[in-house]
């Protein structure tokens, strides 16, 4: 399998299952949120040409410990993150949900390092505007490092502990 053709996959299954771990076992109540289409042509039963309405929520929302939650999975194969793999309309959100007293942030994936890392949204408003490559070292330095935990699950909440630590 071309994992380029899979792309943002990998990290929201594994997202997905520690989500269902965590609802099944009444830790925090998270979802997934789907991409919002409008069909254009549909044939045979088949959709055949769609396209995207915009999306006012980002991945992922959900409740945790009385605290509201929405984050952005992103991946990348390279040694750094892109920004403008963020779009505006999800930055602008995640930037709202902090000023409302919630917590906004992103889990990014380094393929070619297998680490993980969870920062909020207000470290990466930080960043200058012409930041347009965030080094890994850049999450090592002001994110937290995450990891699967021996059940085998990604156990992201212990990240978001850390950042609901730093509000």
């Amino acid at each position: 399998m071309n994992l380029l053709l899979n792309k943002g996959m990998f990290l929201e299954t594994v997202i997905n299952h520690a989500n269902e771990y965590y609802n099944d076992n009444n830790i925090a109540l998270i979802s997934k949120i789907n991409v919002n289409i409008n069909l254009v042509k549909v044939e045979n039963k088949q959709i055949t040409k769609a396209n995207f309405k915009k999306n006012f929520n980002c991945d992922y929302i959900g409740i945790y410990q009385g605290i509201y939650l929405e984050f952005e999975a992103k991946e990348t194969y390279k040694d750094y993150f892109s920004i403008v793999n963020l779009k505006k309309d999800q930055h602008d959100k995640l930037t709202r949900v902090q000023e409302h007293l919630g917590l906004g942030f992103l889990i990014i994936y380094f393929h070619n390092f297998n680490k993980y890392f969870i920062v909020s949204i207000t470290k990466i408003n930080l960043l200058k505007s012409s930041d347009k490559k965030i080094p890994m070292s850049w999450f090592e330095d002001y994110g937290y490092e995450l990891f699967m935990s021996k059940n085998i699950v990604f156990d992201y909440i212990k990240g978001v502990n850390q950042l609901i630590n730093c509000i």
